[in-house]
């Protein structure tokens, strides 16, 4: 009635979605390595350069002016310089720590595995695809 028809598909379009999808995915995954190759290359490249570390000079703790000498700066350590001096000075608090990891590291996956065992009754870490 005077109007607009919609476009119709032919086969050979209909055919294409597929592999345009596929392209689309896999340019899409290239780009995103790139960019994180990029980036994993720079941290390398400048792994030794303190102005990117944010060290000023006047930090006097052994474990930084170590990892100084030695030219590569271990961002681990300046990260959690703060956390070690805190755990260093109180025990307490570091056992605090030490059990919530142990929580998290060893049981949460030992709980994980016995939920899915028993409970769900998958003994596959991943559904088949193929039989959904």
């Amino acid at each position: 009635s005077g109007g607009q028809q919609q476009p119709t598909t032919t086969k050979e379009e209909h055919e294409q979605e597929p592999l345009k999808r596929i392209v689309r995915r896999d340019v899409t995954f290239l780009i995103i390595g790139a960019i994180v190759a990029s980036i994993s290359f720079w941290m390398e490249l400048n792994a030794s350069n303190i102005k990117y570390r944010g060290i000023s000079f006047s930090d006097t703790d052994a474990r930084l002016l170590q990892q100084m000498n030695n030219n590569i700066i271990d961002a681990g350590f300046i990260a959690t310089t703060m956390l070690h001096n805190f755990s260093k000075a109180h025990r307490d608090w570091n056992d605090f720590f030490a059990r919530i990891n142990t929580a998290v590291v060893v049981f949460g996956p030992g709980v994980y595995l016995a939920w899915q065992t028993l409970w769900i009754g998958d003994y596959k870490p991943f559904n088949d695809i193929r039989t959904a």
